[in-house]
């Protein structure tokens, strides 16, 4: 495939994803729980996945190509536990689940800036190969895909709505995009 394809792809699925930032801060600013959060935060850490993927394609000789494409996987990793996690959490919230989400929450976020120091401190750490990474990384995000998918079919299930057929049905989208890249 041409890069030019592949870059026009990234930066659309990029404005995709803030688009849908935007809409999923609404949950949160309407409840003000935290058990919300994750969805705008995932959502944000996925549109950055993206971008870092357009740019690293775009600037292909560049010194910092490495760097951006391990970006990539970390971000859309985090991008997909934080949904996954969202979701998990979403049932009514009690003091247990509360403090089980903010333990997660805290946890992701920990990860995340560690992740960078990996990234960009890469003689602190031995690093195996980007492919092989990016296999793995590839089996966690379709896990979390497949149960974000599953659990939103479910509530979908027990009660139908035509407009929340979309949710579990773009999902499994992602994942069959998921396995293709």
């Amino acid at each position: 495939m041409d890069n030019a394809v592949l870059i026009v792809a990234e930066v659309v699925s990029a404005i995709l994803c803030f688009v849908l930032l935007r809409f999923m801060i609404k949950p949160y600013r309407a409840t003000g729980e935290n058990r919300y959060l994750g969805l705008p935060i995932g959502f944000a850490f996925l549109g950055m996945s993206y971008v870092f993927m357009g740019i690293s394609l775009y600037f292909e000789a560049s010194l910092f190509v490495e760097e951006l494409k391990w970006l990539q996987l970390f971000t859309q990793a985090y991008a997909f536990a934080f949904l996954a996690a969202t979701y998990y959490f979403s049932k009514k919230p009690s003091k247990r689940t509360r403090l089980y989400w903010d333990i997660t929450y805290t946890g992701l976020v920990l990860a995340a800036v560690l992740s960078c120091l990996v990234v960009f401190e890469p003689p602190m750490f031995g690093l195996p190969s980007y492919k092989t990474l990016d296999e793995y990384f590839r089996i966690f995000n379709i896990l979390c895909l497949a149960y974000i998918s599953i659990h939103t079919l479910r509530r979908h299930a027990s009660r139908p709505n035509p407009k929340t057929i979309w949710i579990p049905l773009s999902y499994l989208c992602l994942v069959s995009v998921s396995t293709l890249h």
